[in-house]
């Protein structure tokens, strides 16, 4: 399909605004990121996710507890705090929430997949561990 080969010598399969790959390649990008989400090591503008105690955290001192997060009512309320917090957040810091809270909790597979909630709440405390 592609006469493009992947780093890893494999065939690409998956044409992006980056590099060609293979999907065996993407699949351990996403494995990775993750890992490196849920330790912490990830920011979005201004926000970053503090394992230690489960919230994303704002530069300016605002935090959201995840643990307060487990349905689609709940983290619509968060998003609508924040972004009636003119004074405090800029257009930029909302659109970095929704993107923090998409990746940290995965919305639509998690949460509102297809515009339903889900049946079962979000458990930030089991949810988020880190796979070992």
């Amino acid at each position: 399909m592609f006469d493009q080969k992947c780093a890893c010598g494999a065939p690409a399969t998956v044409v992006s605004d980056g590099p060609a790959r293979c999907w065996k390649c993407v699949g351990e990008e996403i494995k990775d990121r993750r890992k490196q989400i849920l330790e912490g090591k990830v920011k979005w503008g201004n926000w970053d996710y503090n394992p230690s105690n489960l919230t994303i955290g704002h530069k300016n001192g605002y935090y959201i507890d995840l643990e307060r997060c487990s349905d689609s009512a709940s983290i619509l309320d968060w998003i609508a705090q924040v972004s009636g917090k003119s004074k405090m957040f800029t257009h930029e810091d909302v659109g970095h929430l929704v993107r923090a809270l998409d990746d940290i909790i995965g919305l639509q597979e998690r949460i509102c997949g297809n515009g339903t909630d889900t049946d079962k709440p979000f458990d930030a405390k089991n949810e988020l561990k880190p796979k070992s």
